[in-house]
C-alpha cells in the first residue's frame, strides 16, 4: 500500500470515529443529569423526613404522615421514611394501613431491623401479642444482641400470659422471664434494666405481682388513687411484698390523693428499706421538719453507705439549717459516690453556685439589644405566617395582664418591650422570639383549660409559669448563639419548611430549659403567683402522653418537674434567710445578719423591710466598730462626746409560703375541684365509652356545675343504655328540678325509690319536690318516712328541720 493510500485510510478512520465520540459524550451527559436528579430527589426526601420528624415531635400525626409519604414518593429506596410513615399512620388511628406500609418494607428489605421493631411495638399496642413476639424474633434473628427486640419478646410473652390460663399461661410466663433475663445479661446495665427486673419480679409473684404491676402502671400514668387500690390489693394477697408497700406510700403521698400521714406509716413499716427512709426524709423536709428529715436521711445513708441520693438531700437539709460547710461536704460525698448518677448533675450545679466556681460561657460576637429586636421582628413575621395568629380577646387580656406582672419583677424590664400572642398550633409549646415577643400555642391553652378549669385560680398560676419560663429566655439572653444561626437563615422559617420551626421549638438545650423553669418559678413567686403550679402541668402532660422523646435535646417533662420541685426547696431555704437575718440582728451578729439579708434580697429585691433591716445591720455594725475604736483610743475624742443614734428594724413581714407539692392546696375551691372531676370523667368516657357509671357520674358533676343542658343530654343517653339505672334517674330528676320541670322530676324520683342503693336518696329528693310543688302535708309525710330509715346522717338533721317547719 502506498503512503498516500495509508494516509487516506487513516483519515477515514478518524472521520468514522468522530460521530462515535460525540455519542459517548452525549450518553455521559445523560447519566450525569440522571445522577444529579436522583441526588436532588434524595435530598428533598431527606428534607421531608426531617419535616415529618418535627411534626412527630409536636404530635401532629397527619402532617407527619404526609411528609413521610412525600419522602417515599421522592426516594423509593428510603425505607426508613416508609417505616416512619407506618408509625405515623398508626398513631393517627389508621393502624392496619400503617402495618401494611411496614410489612411492605419488610418484604422489600428483609434486613431492615427497625421495621421489625416498629411493627412489634404497634402489634403490642393493639394486643396481637403472638404476632408482636414473632416480629421481635425476626429482628433478633438478624441481630442476636438487639436489646430492644429481646425486651419486646419478653413484653409480648408477658402480655400473652395475662390472657392465657393453666399450663399455657405458665409457659408464657417462663418464656417472658427467660427473655427479660437474657436482656439483663446483654450488658451490666442496659437501658431498661429496672423495668426488666420488675417484670421478672411480677412474673414470680403471680396474682399479687399482677396487681403490683397494675399499681405501677397507674402510678406512672398519673392515676395515684387507682394505684392505691392496686397496691393495697397486692399487699392483701402477699403482705411481704415490700416494694408494693414502698410504692403504696408514693401513691398515698401524691397531691391528688393527699394521704401523707398514711404514706409515712407505709414507709415506717419498712425499717430496712433505704428508699423508704429517703422518702420519709424528703417528706419531712418538704414540711419543714428538718430534725426528722435529717434523722431518716441519715438512716438511709447507714443502710447503704453508697446511697448518693440520701447524701444529696442531707446536703439540702444542712443548707437550710445555714450550715453551708456540712452541706457542701454532703454534696461532694454524693458526687464521689455516684459521679454519673441521676443526682450528680444536681449536686454539681448546686456546688458550683455554693462555691462560686461556675464554668464560663464560650466566647462569641456580641449582639446588642437593638440587633436582637430587629432579628426577632423578622422571625416573628415568618412565625406568624407559618402558623397563623389566634384572636381571642379574653385569653390575650389575661395573658398580657399576667406577663405585665412578671416583667415588673424581672431583671430586664426596660430595654425590651414585651408582648404575648397566641399561635394557631396544637402542640404543648410556647416560643420565645428575640426582642421580647412571646408566643403561646393554642394547644397549650386548651390543655390547661381542659385539665384545670377555665375559671380556676390555678389557671392564672399556670399561665404565669409558662410565660415566666419564656420571659427568662429573654432576660437571660439564652438565644444569642441560636439567634445568630436563625439570623443567617431567616428564609428557612417559611410556610413550607419545618426546619426553622424545629430550631425555634427545640433550639434551647437542657441547661437553658432547666434554668428557665427555675428562674421562671422565682419570677412567679415574686409576682404573687404559685410557682409550683407548673409542676402539676408537667405531670398532666406526662400522663396524657405528651412526654418529650428521650432522644431529644429538650429535657423530659418528668425531669423538669423533678428539677423544679428541687429548686422550690432551695428557694424556700433562701426565703427563710429573712427571719434568720432578723434573729442574727437581735443577737448582734451583724456579719451573719448582713449575709442573710443579702441572700434574701436576691430572691425579693423589692422587699422594703429586708432592705431596711440590711441597712440597720450595716449601720449597727459600723456603730459598734466606731465605739470600739473610741474605747481603744484609736480615734480622737472622748466617749462623752459620742452621741448615740437610734435605728429601728422594720415591722415583721410574713413571707408568702412556698407550696412544694405542685397545685396541692388543701381542700381547694369547690368549683375547681368539680372542674377537675369533670376533666377526669371526660377522659374516662372518651377512653372507655362503655363505662356506664362514669357517664352517670359526669352527669352529676355537670348538674353541680350548673350545666343542666349538657347534664340532661349525658343522663338521657345513660338511661337509653340502662333504663333501670336508679342513679341515672335520680341525677336526671335533679337536673330537671333545676329547670322547674317538677312533674317529670317527680316521676323519675318515684321510679328510683325501688333502687336498693339509691332509694333512700330518692325518698329525700321526693320530699323536696313535694314541698316545691306546694304539697306540704304530703311532703311532711315523706320526710317522716325518710327519718324512719335515716335518723343518723347529716341529711337527717335537715329532714327534722323541714318537718318542724311544715307543722
Amino acid at each position: 500500500m502506498s503512503k498516500i493510500a495509508g494516509l487516506a485510510l487513516g483519515l477515514l478512520a478518524i472521520a468514522v470515529a468522530l460521530p462515535s465520540l460525540s455519542f459517548a459524550n452525549s450518553a455521559k451527559k445523560g447519566r450525569d443529569a440522571a445522577k444529579s436528579a436522583a441526588t436532588m430527589r434524595a435530598k428533598r426526601a431527606a428534607d421531608e423526613v426531617r419535616r415529618g420528624d418535627v411534626w412527630l415531635a409536636v404530635s401532629d400525626w397527619g402532617r407527619a404522615a404526609a411528609s413521610f409519604r412525600r419522602a417515599t414518593q421522592l426516594d423509593a429506596a428510603a425505607w426508613h421514611a416508609r417505616v416512619r410513615l407506618g408509625f405515623a399512620l398508626a398513631r393517627a388511628g389508621k393502624v392496619d394501613e400503617g402495618l401494611r406500609e411496614i410489612d411492605a418494607v419488610i418484604r422489600a428489605t428483609p434486613g431492615a431491623i427497625d421495621a421489625y421493631l416498629t411493627r412489634g411495638d404497634l402489634l403490642l399496642e393493639i394486643r396481637r401479642w403472638d404476632a408482636a413476639e414473632k416480629s421481635f424474633e425476626e429482628a433478633v434473628r438478624r441481630d442476636p444482641k438487639n436489646g430492644r427486640a429481646i425486651f419486646g419478646m419478653g413484653d409480648s410473652a408477658r402480655a400473652a400470659a395475662g390472657k392465657l390460663e393453666g399450663k399455657a399461661a405458665d409457659r408464657a410466663r417462663e418464656r417472658a422471664k427467660d427473655f427479660f433475663e437474657l436482656y439483663l445479661a446483654l450488658s451490666p446495665r442496659p437501658a431498661r434494666a429496672r423495668e426488666a427486673e420488675e417484670a421478672i419480679h411480677v412474673l414470680e409473684h403471680g396474682e399479687a405481682g399482677l396487681l403490683f404491676l397494675r399499681g405501677k402502671n397507674d402510678l406512672a400514668a398519673g392515676r395515684p388513687a387507682d394505684a392505691v387500690k392496686s397496691f393495697s390489693a397486692a399487699l392483701t394477697k402477699r403482705a411481704a411484698l415490700d416494694e408494693a408497700r414502698y410504692l403504696l406510700g408514693l401513691a398515698l403521698s401524691a397531691p391528688a390523693v393527699g394521704r401523707r400521714e398514711e404514706a409515712r406509716r407505709a414507709w415506717r413499716a419498712l425499717a430496712g428499706h433505704k428508699d423508704a427512709h429517703l422518702q420519709l426524709g424528703i417528706s419531712y423536709f418538704e414540711d419543714g421538719d428538718l430534725d426528722e428529715a435529717e434523722r431518716h436521711l441519715t438512716r438511709a445513708s447507714v443502710i447503704d453507705k453508697k446511697f448518693a441520693a440520701a447524701k444529696y438531700h442531707l446536703g439540702l437539709v444542712f443548707n437550710e439549717r445555714g450550715d453551708r460547710d456540712r452541706a457542701k461536704a454532703a454534696l461532694r460525698e454524693s458526687l464521689q459516690l455516684d459521679p454519673h448518677g441521676p443526682t450528680a448533675k444536681w449536686a454539681s450545679s448546686r456546688l458550683q453556685v455554693w462555691t462560686g466556681q461556675i464554668a464560663l460561657l464560650p466566647e462569641g460576637q456580641v449582639i446588642d439589644a437593638a440587633s436582637e429586636i430587629d432579628i426577632g421582628r423578622m422571625l416573628a413575621a415568618r412565625l406568624e405566617a407559618r402558623f397563623g395568629v389566634v384572636r381571642d380577646a379574653a385569653r390575650e387580656e389575661r395573658l398580657s395582664r399576667v406577663l405585665k406582672k412578671l416583667v415588673q419583677v424581672s431583671e430586664r424590664r426596660d430595654s425590651v418591650r414585651y408582648s404575648v400572642r397566641i399561635l394557631n398550633g396544637d402542640g404543648l409549646n410556647a416560643i420565645t422570639v428575640h426582642g421580647g415577643r412571646i408566643y403561646v400555642f393554642r394547644g397549650m391553652l386548651d390543655f390547661i383549660d381542659k385539665h384545670f378549669g377555665v375559671g380556676a385560680k390555678i389557671v392564672e398560676d399556670l399561665y404565669a409559669g409558662v410565660l415566666a419560663h419564656e420571659l427568662t429566655h429573654v432576660v437571660m439572653r439564652h438565644g444569642i448563639d441560636r439567634l445568630k444561626v436563625a439570623a443567617a437563615s431567616l428564609a428557612s422559617v417559611t410556610e413550607g419548611d419545618a426546619r426553622g420551626v424545629e430550631r425555634l421549638l427545640l433550639g434551647f438545650g437542657r441547661v437553658q430549659e432547666f434554668e428557665s423553669d427555675q428562674y421562671g418559678a422565682l419570677y412567679c413567686y415574686r409576682a404573687g403567683f404559685d410557682p409550683s403550679a407548673v409542676v402539676k402541668l408537667f405531670q398532666n402532660a406526662t400522663a396524657e402522653g405528651f412526654e418529650v422523646s428521650a432522644a431529644s435535646t429538650h429535657p423530659r417533662f418528668s425531669e423538669r418537674a423533678a428539677r423544679l420541685s428541687d429548686y422550690l426547696l432551695d428557694l424556700r431555704a433562701k426565703a427563710r434567710r429573712y427571719e434568720a437575718g432578723r434573729v442574727a440582728l437581735r443577737e448582734r451578729r451583724y456579719a451573719a445578719a448582713i449575709a442573710a439579708f443579702e441572700t434574701f434580697l436576691g430572691v425579693f429585691p423589692d422587699h422594703s423591710g429586708a432592705r431596711n433591716d440590711l441597712a440597720v445591720a450595716l449601720f449597727q455594725r459600723a456603730d459598734a466598730a466606731r465605739v470600739r475604736g473610741i474605747d481603744g483610743g484609736e480615734r480622737g475624742g472622748s466617749v462623752a462626746t459620742v452621741m448615740r443614734m437610734a435605728s429601728s428594724v422594720a415591722p415583721a413581714t410574713r413571707v408568702r409560703a412556698i407550696v412544694l407539692r405542685g397545685g396541692d392546696s388543701g381542700d381547694g375551691d369547690a368549683t375547681q375541684l368539680l372542674r377537675e372531676a369533670e376533666s377526669e370523667l371526660e377522659r374516662v368516657t372518651a377512653r372507655d365509652p362503655g363505662f356506664f357509671e362514669a357517664h352517670v357520674n359526669l352527669g352529676a358533676v355537670l348538674v353541680a356545675l350548673g350545666d343542666t343542658e349538657r347534664a340532661k343530654r349525658v343522663l338521657e343517653a345513660a338511661l337509653k343504655r340502662d333504663s333501670r339505672s336508679g342513679a341515672a334517674r335520680l341525677n336526671l330528676a335533679v337536673a330537671l328540678s333545676r329547670e322547674g320541670q317538677w312533674a317529670r322530676a317527680q316521676t323519675l324520683t318515684r321510679e328510683a325509690l325501688s333502687d336498693r342503693e339509691h332509694g333512700v336518696a330518692a325518698l329525700y329528693n321526693l320530699a323536696l319536690i313535694e314541698e316545691a310543688r306546694g304539697r306540704r302535708d304530703e311532703a311532711r309525710r315523706i320526710w317522716e318516712q325518710y327519718l324512719a330509715v335515716d335518723d343518723e346522717s347529716g341529711w337527717s338533721r335537715i329532714a327534722r328541720e323541714r318537718v318542724a317547719t311544715l307543722r
